[in-house]
């Protein structure tokens, strides 16, 4: 399933998300029964941002005031509430709450393997292209900022790592990949390695494609 750009490189992100849409899982439509499961339903959008220069993931920052979690790097996202009627559903809710991006510009390309954490979630990652032209308005209570990685970094094998980080006073090993200054770990991190391997294992042309064609992001030093 190769990717077909138009004359410029860029593909326009209902397109994007419809080759993504070929790889991966369709979002769980029916919510658990909330008396009979063990982990509570949580969901989070993994937004990839289709911008004139390039594709890029965006991640958010939590706030450091946070009784948990603070000051981490993860994706917009929550507990699924009883006014969800979906897992999509409930990620678009938290991305439109956390960030101020607007479920209009999203265009949902279907969704991960759920992830259990240590924390009794049971998460379910969905994926959405972002179109530009959306404005950002942090819920400045959970997030404290917002920022991109470009794709094909993110694409790019090499840049994951298995790292002891300090978790609850003591150290355990994570998924980690770092990005400047930044380390984004943990579950977070988690999802990311799915990605990749989902898109290189069972789609290897349009893996291929987003990390290599220029066309689709901009990646300057980090291209291969």
């Amino acid at each position: 399933m190769a990717l077909n750009l138009p004359e410029g490189g860029r593909l326009p992100a209902v397109d994007l998300a419809a080759a993504l849409r070929g790889c991966l899982h369709a979002a769980p439509e029916r919510m658990p029964s909330r008396s009979a499961a063990s982990l509570r339903p949580a969901a989070v959008l993994i937004p990839i941002v289709n911008r004139r220069g390039g594709n890029a993931v965006l991640f958010t920052r939590r706030a450091p005031a946070l009784t948990h979690h603070a000051g981490q790097i993860c994706f917009p996202g929550g507990t699924v509430s009883e006014a969800d009627s979906t897992y999509a559903q409930a990620a678009l809710r938290e991305l439109e709450e956390e960030t101020g991006i607007a479920r209009r510009h999203v265009h949902l390309a279907g969704a991960l393997p759920e992830l259990d954490t240590r924390t009794g979630f049971s998460v379910v990652p969905v994926v959405g292209v972002v179109e530009e032209g959306f404005r950002l308005v942090l819920q400045q209570t959970e997030v404290a900022s917002v920022f991109e990685v470009p794709l094909p970094y993110v694409l790019d094998r090499r840049n994951y790592h298995l790292r002891p980080v300090p978790d609850r006073d003591q150290a355990r090993v994570f998924d980690t990949i770092q990005y400047g200054n930044d380390l984004i770990w943990g579950a977070t991190a988690t999802m990311l390695v799915r990605l990749v391997a989902i898109l290189s294992n069972l789609a290897p042309d349009v893996h291929e494609s987003l990390h290599a064609t220029r066309g689709n992001c901009d990646f300057g030093k980090n291209g291969s």
